[in-house]
């Protein structure tokens, strides 16, 4: 269950929390889906750093919190 519960994506969770946002993309095989912002011009920031949506969140809790615990996330839309 560690395994299962630290694998879990940036990508997937803003999926279920901002659907309007985010699409699920089948690859061509159709066995393996990728997160994939549905508006091309927007990036997801922590730190002004944009986040690839592939970034495991436990990772991002290890090496990117502040020191409150907290994961800061913003949505930057080029113009």
């Amino acid at each position: 269950m560690h395994d299962e519960a630290s694998s879990i994506t940036l990508g997937q969770v803003l999926s279920e929390s901002f659907p309007n946002l985010f699409d699920e993309v089948l690859n061509d095989d159709g066995n393996e889906c990728t997160i994939e912002q549905s508006k091309p011009q927007m990036e997801v920031l922590s730190h002004g750093v944009a986040i690839d949506l592939k970034t495991q969140l436990y990772w991002m809790q290890m090496n990117m919190c502040y020191p409150d615990g907290f994961i800061y996330l913003s949505f930057h839309f080029k113009q």
